[in-house]
């Protein structure tokens, strides 16, 4: 007799325990089941997620307000931001991105997409179509960011080389005007330039003509070549930047190597024992400077008093319609990976970060931070007017329209990528200034460079 009671109530037991779970939606029923079907259907409690984010540069307190802001309109989403070290980030973030461990945001060097993509997810429709994109972003997203109808990155920046100069020596010079063009900076540069009895430059007009020791010189290149309009791929994505030629027949990249190594014979105006170009800008010693702009903070870190100016960049010609403006563009966006569990949610909340109150706040954050004179520049078109008279901005700005981007981008601490091409350059213009063939030179670079790419 006793038996069957004790079952009695061990079943009553699971049913009530069962029951229970139902109400409380932790076991969901399907809607055709009566009385209790169909409980977790309309169920509007938040998904408690976090996304992971890697990012470089910005600290946490720059961006914690928005993160805030974000998680408050959204109950449930949590995002842990982490600022990551740039010692062989792009190796550590190729590795992570083909496992499931991957982080759900990662910042990356724009010139790494196409050789990321595989591992990315593309930005969805819902959030923000290709039409929206091309008109809230400049057109330089397209170089790099842009595959099959698509984009796989969202810009929070926008950077790319400009030409610092010294006011002071330009003043003590008599230079009132600044150079348009490569021809009038060739001049201004000469003027520049000062030598001691033994014929040593003591101050330097510029650093074009060498590799060794100069930050971003394969950025020079890289915006001279784009100039004289040489395609750096051809429509196969074979590199390609030592073929285009000219209406003549002349090669186009040995004539810009021509123009780069006239800076390091007939007019020498750097001096080839200094080690760093940087330093020298930084202490008065050169007086024209071409780098992106999170430099101006290297160079205030080194002298705060440095009498700064940024100007666009020289071109070829100015007002000439047969002959564009163009300018280098190299900057950081946003990506989502595609073993994120949590890619929807990723792209609303950079979605979010992209919009201009957002951009502004970011701006202003870091702008109060001690020692930094500004933010990051805006990637959006419609934000150019808050920074045309920034002292220190306003000149990426303008050319921003006219970037166009590849991979001669320097500081972007990817030693599989950039880096290494980078030391493939500073071995042509190594050889260019020792010798005269510098057709081959040029061959071998783009051999070496399309191995490089080949192996990504």
């Amino acid at each position: 007799m006793k038996r069957p009671l004790v079952i009695a109530a061990l079943v009553l037991l699971i049913l009530a325990v069962f029951f229970i779970l139902v109400m409380n939606k932790i076991i969901c029923l399907p809607s055709w089941l009566p009385l209790l079907g169909g409980q977790c259907e309309n169920d509007t409690t938040p998904k408690e997620i976090t996304l992971t984010y890697w990012s470089l540069w910005e600290n946490a307190a720059n961006i914690q307000p928005l993160i805030d802001k974000y998680q408050s309109l959204h109950p449930g989403v949590h995002i842990d931001f982490q600022q990551r070290e740039p010692v062989n980030y792009f190796e550590t973030v190729r590795a992570r991105l083909a496992t499931e461990l991957t982080p759900d945001i990662i910042r990356v060097h724009n010139t790494w997409v196409p050789y990321l993509r595989k591992y990315l997810s593309a930005v969805p429709n819902e959030i923000m179509s290709p039409e929206v994109y091309e008109q809230t972003f400049y057109p330089v997203t397209k170089d790099t960011l842009y595959a099959d109808g698509k984009y796989y990155a969202i810009p929070l920046e926008i950077d790319g080389l400009a030409m610092m100069y010294n006011k002071t020596l330009l003043s003590e010079a008599g230079i009132t005007q600044l150079p348009r063009t490569w021809d009038e900076f060739k001049e201004v540069s000469a003027k520049l330039t000062k030598k001691d009895a033994a014929e040593n430059i003591t101050q330097a007009g510029t650093t074009l003509g060498y590799a060794r020791g100069i930050e971003h010189f394969s950025d020079i290149l890289g915006l001279l070549l784009a100039q004289r309009q040489i395609d750096f791929e051809d429509k196969n994505h074979r590199v390609s930047f030592h073929k285009s030629l000219s209406a003549l027949g002349e090669n186009l990249g040995v004539e810009v190597l021509n123009f780069y190594k006239i800076f390091s014979t007939s007019r020498k105006s750097w001096n080839d024992s200094w080690d760093c170009a940087l330093d020298a800008f930084a202490e008065g010693k050169l007086a024209f400077f071409f780098a992106p702009s999170f430099r101006v903070l290297d160079i205030f870190g080194k002298n705060p008093n440095l009498p700064l100016g940024i100007a666009p960049v020289p071109q070829l010609a100015i007002d000439d319609p047969e002959t564009p403006t163009v300018n280098w563009g190299t900057f950081w966006v946003e990506t989502v990976p595609k073993h994120s569990p949590y890619q929807k949610e990723a792209w609303e909340f950079l979605s979010f970060l992209s919009q201009k109150e957002n951009l502004a706040e970011m701006f202003r954050l870091a702008q109060n931070t001690p020692g930094r004179p500004f933010g990051e520049p805006y990637p959006r078109r419609d934000m150019a007017e808050e920074l045309a008279n920034n002292q220190y901005l306003s000149a990426y700005i303008i050319q921003a329209p006219t970037y166009t981007s590849w991979n001669m981008a320097d500081a972007t601490h990817d030693e599989l990528l950039n880096d290494r091409i980078v030391k493939i350059l500073q071995e042509m213009i190594n050889k260019v200034n020792r010798g005269a063939k510098i057709q081959d030179y040029l061959n071998e670079a783009a051999a070496k460079t399309q191995q490089i790419l080949d192996s990504l």
